[in-house]
């Protein structure tokens, strides 16, 4: 009942990742990135790292959670290819059980190639 009140009364979150500054910021704690691929809808994004790891950053009620992996750590990555039009849905699992599956939403032709590469793995 309070978690429906404080719902009603606008207590809730609707925080996203907002733009690419935001993401080079996060990514300055593990040595910068040199490319990032940002959620459609600001859920979720994914950066190369300058030292070739993977940044994956997830959107959890008001804060931004990070991992760092390799990508031999990255156990499946799914390519459910064009979805409702022009946009290609990628999610990717890591080994961290406690970080849920990433997914993105992206123009189809934003992916660079180090993501399509992850993709055929």
């Amino acid at each position: 009942m309070l978690v429906g009140l404080s719902y009603a009364l606008g207590f809730r979150g609707r925080r996203t990742l907002s733009d690419e500054s935001e993401l080079v910021a996060l990514s300055q704690p593990y040595g910068g990135a040199r490319e990032f691929v940002m959620d459609a809808n600001g859920a979720s994004a994914i950066a190369l790292l300058h030292d070739g790891r993977l940044l994956l950053c997830k959107v959890f009620g008001n804060k931004i959670v990070t991992r760092v992996f390799s990508r031999d750590e990255i156990v499946s990555v799914k390519d459910f290819g064009p979805d409702r039009g022009d946009v290609r849905r990628v999610s990717f699992q890591s080994q961290d059980l406690g970080f849920p599956t990433l997914a993105l939403e992206v123009p189809h032709d934003v992916l660079p190639q180090w993501l399509e590469d992850l993709t055929r793995k």
